[in-house]
């Protein structure tokens, strides 16, 4: 019996010499070392070595897992991803070359609109456009730093900021503390600027939202867990808007938070009860108010009073269609001297049609068009349930307020009041605009591409794949 070192050593039976052991010089014969447990014949010498040759490479072990993964996870099973820096790439270059190209519009156009109210009450024809450049510039320092920023640190810091968003909106309506303008209590006066928490409430609504919706999964489908959570957040927010009153910003936000919710996963039933309901609130706002039941008969019929209730859409509609085919020119506008209220706000892109013609107006809807369009492709784009809702939240919130705003200037809807987003004078809203695209632009730079990022079908978008259910 073969033992440890100390045993009695057996010869090896005579055989072939192996590699390394031939035949010792002087004729002897070498002797065959006993095979260890790997040959499965004898129990190995002490202190000795066995040469054999390898008969093949042991394979690959099993792959380490991606970062965020969860352990036995797959790669196609991954929903909530989280790449390296390796995997950032480069922000979407004609979702920033449109953004400076509607900024630079807007400022050019603003210019125009609002030199002749700015001499007319302060004295300054460079009031306005002033001001505005120190916005824009603030605004793109904003979009630069979120497009830089990883956009899902913010999915943790969202419900804070809904809170603030919460806090500015109640702090509005305190008397002493909020600004009343035009008869809305809108604006904190913080130090040199006026800050507007209800454009504040849109980015922190995307975010909020955005991260709840991801969050929610299947649950988003059940009554008390999806649709009464769903109803109080944006009841809340556009109930606190409402009240201001806003009611061009509180329809954008329920737009918002209905498109979310429904490419959430919602049932279709839950959608149709929620805008069933707004259109009740809606409906009920506009006959306790006045002056809201006066821009409704302005818009059905403006030519029954042309100098009270129809005035200032007739006068941003003579502004459209002064501008014929080419336009006046820049600066060459008349309607801004007195004739169109709020020229330099709501009512810019009528100045715009004026001295822009019908070319320059469908110039820029094309560049409105572009950009909401490439947010859509970035959504498409992007695995992360989270990314995919905050680009999808930013686009329908910057489309909608375009539509919004340019429905009510050509007659299509009644006048809102709401800004044109890049274009209307106000730092709060062009300050957020900004920050939404720096948003969207971060979320670009993680939208994977090659085949581990294979772009979502349309078909399944809306819960209709198990790997995409709950979005």
């Amino acid at each position: 019996m073969g033992g440890g070192g100390g045993g009695r050593r057996h010869p090896a039976a005579p055989s072939a010499p192996g590699p390394g052991l031939g035949p010792r010089p002087g004729g002897g014969r070498g002797r065959r070392l006993a095979p260890g447990p790997a040959g499965g014949r004898g129990a190995p010498l002490a202190r000795l070595h066995q040469l054999r040759c390898l008969r093949e490479l042991r394979g690959a072990g099993a792959p380490l897992p991606r970062p965020g993964a969860s352990p036995g996870q797959g790669g196609d099973a991954i929903t909530d991803v989280r790449p390296s820096s390796r995997t950032l790439g480069p922000p979407d270059h004609l979702l920033l070359a449109t953004v400076v190209a509607l900024l630079v519009v807007g400022l050019l156009s603003l210019y125009s609109a609002s030199f002749a109210v700015g001499e007319r009450e302060y004295g300054n024809p460079n009031y306005f456009i002033v001001r505005q450049a120190v916005f824009a510039l603030v605004g793109l320092a904003a979009m630069l730093a979120l497009m830089r920023l990883d956009y899902r640190r913010l999915r943790r810091l969202s419900v804070l900021l809904m809170l603030a968003s919460i806090v500015g909106l109640v702090a509005v309506l305190i008397p002493g503390v909020g600004v009343v303008r035009y008869g809305s209590a809108r604006w904190l006066d913080v130090g040199p600027a006026e800050v507007q928490p209800s454009e504040v409430a849109k980015l922190a609504l995307v975010l909020y939202m955005s991260a709840w919706l991801a969050s929610r999964g299947e649950h988003i489908r059940h009554l008390s867990l999806g649709f009464l959570p769903f109803v109080i957040i944006v009841g809340l927010v556009g109930g606190l808007v409402l009240v201001e009153p806003d009611m061009g910003t509180a329809v954008v936000l329920l737009a918002v938070a209905t498109t979310l919710f429904f490419l959430a996963g919602a049932p279709i039933s839950h959608l149709a009860l929620f805008l069933v309901l707004g259109a009740l609130v809606s409906y009920a706002v506009v006959l306790t108010h006045d002056y809201r039941l006066a821009r409704v008969e302005a818009f059905l019929a403006p030519e029954a009073d042309p100098y009270g209730k129809g005035f200032q859409l007739i006068q941003l509609k003579t502004a459209l269609a002064s501008g014929g085919l080419l336009g006046l020119g820049w600066g060459a506008g008349r309607q801004k001297f007195g004739f169109v209220p709020g020229a330099h706000t709501d009512g810019v892109f009528a100045i715009l049609g004026e001295e822009m013609g019908f070319v320059g107006a469908m110039a820029v809807l094309a560049l409105f068009a572009l950009l909401v369009g490439r947010g859509i492709y970035i959504a498409l784009r992007v695995r992360d349930p989270f990314g995919r809702l905050v680009a999808v939240g930013v686009s329908a919130w910057l489309g909608y307020q375009t539509f919004i705003n340019l429905g009510g200037i050509s007659g299509l809807i009644p006048l809102t009041g709401i800004p044109l987003p890049f274009f209307s004078y106000g730092g709060s809203a062009l300050i957020a605009n900004l920050a939404a695209v720096g948003l969207l632009l971060s979320v670009s730079r993680h939208a994977w591409t090659g085949e581990e990022g294979r772009q979502p079908s349309a078909a399944g978008w809306r819960a209709g794949s198990p790997r995409r259910r709950g979005i």
